[in-house]
């Protein structure tokens, strides 16, 4: 494969990259062809030793999506950034989705205990109506509303932690792939 068939490839690969994005690591992999000619190797070589450009596509995009999510971590950029590093293998589909469905079943847990006790006393006004037992249990329904509005913020806290674990999880595992790839 010729050095414009390489970098025709990557391009097409890389679309749903921004243009500024894409052009610089296109023009980093041209540089590898300029540097590798010059050590005397030919295009058909540079392009053998740096992988099929469908694969360098996706470790890209895997590397694009992480580093969007380190500078913003929302629900959205995390987990394009995980299905980026899932796309790259079979290895990533066990390794990173695994964990990660476990991982998202504790706040998830967590949220719906949360809203089950900050809607307790409505919960309860339905059961008993309004009458003195409801008025009795007052403290008790403020202390459950309490206690579900802590266990909410302290969640939502746990999941900010998680973002960045998960973040990190990732790095690793790109790193590991690229690792085995040479």
């Amino acid at each position: 494969m010729t050095k414009d068939q390489y970098v025709s490839v990557l391009q097409q690969h890389l679309k749903d990259i921004p243009a500024h994005e894409q052009e610089e690591f296109i023009n980093d992999y041209k540089e590898h062809f300029v540097l590798g000619m010059e050590e005397g190797r030919s295009e058909e070589e540079i392009a053998d030793r740096l992988g099929p450009p469908e694969k360098t596509a996706k470790e890209i995009r895997a590397q694009y999506q992480l580093t969007a999510a380190e500078q913003k971590p929302t629900y959205k950029s995390v987990s394009k950034a995980v299905f980026a590093a899932v796309s790259l293998g079979l290895f990533n589909l066990i390794f990173i989705l695994g964990p990660l469905l476990a991982l998202i079943s504790i706040p998830i847990a967590l949220l719906i205990t949360a809203g089950t006790l900050v809607i307790s006393p409505l919960l309860l006004l339905i059961q008993e109506g309004i009458g003195q037992s409801y008025w009795n249990k007052g403290f008790l329904m403020i202390g459950y509303v309490g206690v579900g509005l802590l266990l909410g913020i302290g969640t939502m806290k746990l999941i900010q932690w998680m973002y960045s674990l998960i973040l990190r999880y990732v790095k690793f595992n790109l790193r590991m792939v690229r690792s085995e790839s040479k």
